[in-house]
């Protein structure tokens, strides 16, 4: 029950558009089951979805630096990796 509620929330966040964009145009009536094909459809057409993409992708350009430096230790014992960067101690021009 909780899994109905939260697509049904998660499905009303969509823009509202009258036609074939309606939020609720994937879920079949008769069962009540979403369409996984209709829902990627509409995600992908989706207007804010793809806002939301170009704003993470700008952030990612504007906050990536290839001049950043890491220090990568092993521990054995603990079968663990530690990736750690060092952007703030280069020196830019």
């Amino acid at each position: 029950m909780k899994h109905i509620l939260l697509i049904i929330g998660l499905m009303s966040t969509f823009t509202v558009v009258a036609g074939e964009n309606a939020p609720f145009s994937c879920i079949d009536k008769a069962t009540l089951t979403i369409s996984a094909d209709c829902m990627a459809t509409r995600i992908e057409s989706s207007t804010l979805y793809r806002h939301q993409q170009e704003a993470l992708l700008k952030k990612a350009i504007r906050d990536s630096n290839e001049a950043v430096i890491s220090t990568i230790t092993f521990y054995q014992n603990k079968m663990e990796i530690e990736v750690v960067a060092h952007r703030h101690d280069l020196k830019f021009n």
